[in-house]
């Protein structure tokens, strides 16, 4: 029982996890293959990462996250996470597909600069 409750507590305590878990309950679970169709988003993402690939100091990897912070990726996970709320009341489950890609690019962006500097490549 304690592992059943252990496995609950991951998948729930990640707003992405969790849409992941409730897309698959609903038999729409995501692909590896997913990709993001925002692409401003995926420009801002692509440059982030680039960023922290040529980064040659802690100090501007923190530059780039305050960039992130700044350029209000924060805001848009936020967005993103609202987004997840309403389509899953609405059972809108291609949407909230959508809006998970979406939410694992922005998530992306922040463990790649918590690895630096290592390089992390999760898409």
């Amino acid at each position: 029982m304690s592992s059943r409750v252990n496995e609950a507590l991951h998948r729930l305590s990640s707003p992405l996890r969790r849409a992941e878990y409730i897309l698959a309950c609903e038999g729409h679970a995501g692909e590896e293959t997913d990709k993001l169709d925002d692409m401003e988003l995926l420009m801002e993402v692509m440059e982030a990462r680039e960023g922290l690939a040529n980064a040659q100091s802690p100090e501007e990897v923190a530059e780039i996250r305050e960039e992130n912070d700044d350029t209000s990726a924060l805001a848009k996970m936020q967005e993103v996470l609202q987004e997840i709320e309403s389509v899953v009341a609405a059972k809108d489950w291609p949407a909230l597909r959508t809006a998970a890609v979406k939410l694992k690019y922005l998530q992306g962006i922040e463990s790649a600069a918590a690895a630096w500097p290592e390089v992390t490549h999760d898409h």
